[in-house]
């Protein structure tokens, strides 16, 4: 709409200066968003294909563990932390452990065990800081990060991320306490 009124006010009317330096911002804001918008596509098909490699990879790491230990599981989340490290959380109640599934190791835990499990959200006045599970047994700490980089806590990331780990953290401690 804009381009008609450029194109229709260069053919009858001579432009002036202001109208010369906004037909010059105005093919500049067009070009970075052309910009963005083929570039940002692009990364985000490239995303896309990662994180559905990673879910394949700890899907299969899934079903081969389930089948392996001829487990039926009572609650299952797969994560992705926004280091783009996975893990999917997976709790038992036959064998009364919690199972996190990684791309390279399978830690179980046993409900009996735990000395201490906590969320760890740490924020200062706008941002998050970050946000994890911590899992303390007798013979190691595990630590799952749901967040590590530095985000607004108002953006839409930073709540899903805070929302996540308090989901995570209230269904095990749930499960956990039957």
């Amino acid at each position: 709409m804009i381009f008609i009124y450029i194109i229709f006010k260069m053919s009858y009317i001579a432009l002036m200066k202001f109208e010369y330096i906004l037909l010059i911002i105005l093919i500049i804001i067009s070009i970075i968003n052309f910009y963005y918008f083929f570039y940002g596509r692009r990364l985000k098909n490239k995303n896309n294909k990662y994180y559905q490699e990673l879910q394949l990879k700890l899907e299969d790491r899934y079903s081969n563990y389930i089948k392996k230990n001829n487990i039926t599981p009572l609650y299952k989340k797969l994560i992705v932390s926004d280091d783009n490290k996975g893990f999917i959380v997976l709790i038992s109640n036959q064998q009364s452990k919690i199972i996190f599934i990684e791309e390279k190791s399978i830690n179980q835990i046993d409900f009996n065990k735990i000395k201490k499990f906590d969320k760890i959200i740490e924020k200062d006045k706008k941002n998050l800081i970050k946000a994890e599970i911590l899992i303390q047994t007798n013979d190691n700490i595990f630590v799952y990060k749901f967040g590590t980089k530095k985000r607004k806590l108002n953006s839409i990331l930073a709540k899903f991320i805070i929302d996540n780990c308090n989901s995570t953290y209230s269904s095990i401690e749930e499960l956990r306490n039957k």
